[in-house]
């Protein structure tokens, strides 16, 4: 994987004639072309409409696979094709982690309701958060005041 800075950006559907790029197969294609910040072109194909590369931006900084290529004595730059499968996988594991950490957080504001509305007053007279102290202190104090009898005792 390589770090890339876009300084330059091209995606194309249609070859200098007109023409759409098609694959073997019959299936449309996109062509990228990429100039970093560092002056190198980079090229490559896109076949998903899913591919990320397609949201690229100039100015973004991207990792991404770039494989160098000798042809006639001269060194090209292309991408490393997106891999769709795998890339949904990613996706799944990233969703189901932010389902899990949303239910943290709705865990989390339950339970600051519960101590900022600990009688279940009406959503009209419901307490705000600077009361939380005053909630704990009543108790705190209690406390205090049992491990002062306490130590009297002793």
């Amino acid at each position: 994987m390589s770090k890339i800075q876009i300084e330059k950006i091209g995606i194309f559907e249609n070859n200098k004639e007109g023409e759409a790029y098609i694959t073997k197969t019959g299936k449309n294609y996109k062509k990228i072309l990429v100039t970093t910040s560092k002056g190198v072109i980079i090229s490559g194909s896109i076949f998903s409409s899913d591919d990320p590369r397609t949201l690229w931006k100039i100015g973004d900084i991207v990792d991404w696979a770039v494989e160098p290529r000798e042809y006639q004595g001269t060194t090209y730059y292309n991408f490393g094709n997106f891999n769709e499968k795998e890339a949904k996988g990613k996706y799944q594991l990233l969703s189901n982690r932010i389902e899990v950490l949303e239910k943290i957080v709705a865990e989390m504001q339950e339970g600051l309701q519960m101590i900022t509305n600990p009688t279940n007053e009406p959503e009209a007279q419901k307490s705000t958060i600077e009361p939380v102290i005053p909630v704990f202190q009543e108790p705190l104090d209690k406390v205090k005041e049992d491990i002062k009898n306490e130590l009297d005792d002793i």
